[in-house]
């Protein structure tokens, strides 16, 4: 996993902001780099993550150099840079709907604020919670 994280850190993302009829490939980008950045340092690996290219590069002197440009551009396409990051491509939007969450058989002994967190932080918000220990229900109100 370190490894894995440690590769990302040397990661572009590219990103089309040209309109074209034709949408680039990763056989374009390639050939970008290698007729128009000849002198420049070369991407060990190009994927496609659709709309964008990922720029893979072994060592943080090229990466600062290419990321330095903050745009490649050719005949045909444009592309922005900028760093990947854990959260590149995520869109953040608030919790909505509201939700009522009965879980049942919940021990008395593990009831606490920070077990629900565990179990429902990554599906909806906690604003309130009530726990009755004769029937092990606790219910959530919330939004998700």
């Amino acid at each position: 996993m370190e490894a894995a994280i440690a590769k990302l850190q040397l990661t572009i993302i590219a990103k089309p902001i040209t309109t074209t009829p034709q949408v680039p490939t990763t056989a374009d980008v390639e050939a970008m780099f290698s007729d128009h950045y000849r002198a420049s340092p070369q991407p060990v690996e190009i994927s496609y993550f659709p709309p964008d290219f990922i720029l893979q590069f072994d060592n943080k002197e090229n990466y600062d150099k290419i990321l330095g440009y903050q745009i490649l551009t050719d005949n045909k396409y444009t592309f922005s840079l900028t760093p990947w990051t854990n959260d590149a491509r995520c869109h953040l939007e608030a919790w909505k709907t509201p939700v009522t969450i009965d879980i049942h058989g919940i021990p008395p002994h593990a009831f606490h604020h920070k077990s629900l967190s565990v179990l429902l932080d990554p599906y909806c918000e906690i604003e309130a919670y009530t726990m009755d220990k004769k029937s092990g229900i606790c219910t959530v109100e919330g939004t998700a």
